[in-house]
């Protein structure tokens, strides 16, 4: 993980920019990591973990995540509305379109878990702890 960790007290934020593994690259890119039927099950788990270790933390605050592997998660909102809501895109510097299925699942999977868009810092953002 790759980020800025900021405590302030009670409160703690990290915002992750930037997530990778040994599982990526491999020599074929395009069939690596976002291709696989565990890519997004793996991610959401490992966000899980770190959620559910921060709430017992006693600290309150703030964990985000921007890019999977030089794809980004949030970027580019669009200028009109879709519906009531901004519309948003993302762009890859991988190139590889094919990632943009994985990672339009990946990005629905961390909303349902309680995920939240920052448009500002085009970040899925998540609180946690309790305020005394």
């Amino acid at each position: 993980m790759y980020g800025y960790l900021e405590v302030n007290g009670a409160e703690l934020n990290y915002d992750c920019t930037e997530l990778d593994s040994y599982f990526f690259p491999t020599i074929d890119r395009l069939d690596a990591l976002f291709r696989r039927e565990w890519f997004v099950p793996y991610f959401i788990g490992f966000a899980s973990y770190l959620l559910q270790t921060l709430e017992l933390s006693g600290y309150i605050g703030r964990l985000s995540f921007g890019r999977v592997h030089n794809e980004g998660l949030i970027e580019k909102a669009i200028s009109g509305v879709n519906g009531k809501q901004f519309h948003y895109t993302r762009y890859g510097l991988n190139g590889n379109e094919l990632t943009d299925g994985p990672i339009e699942n990946l990005v629905e999977e961390l909303l349902a878990i309680g995920g939240r868009i920052n448009p500002t810092l085009q970040r899925i953002e998540f609180s946690f702890g309790k305020e005394v």
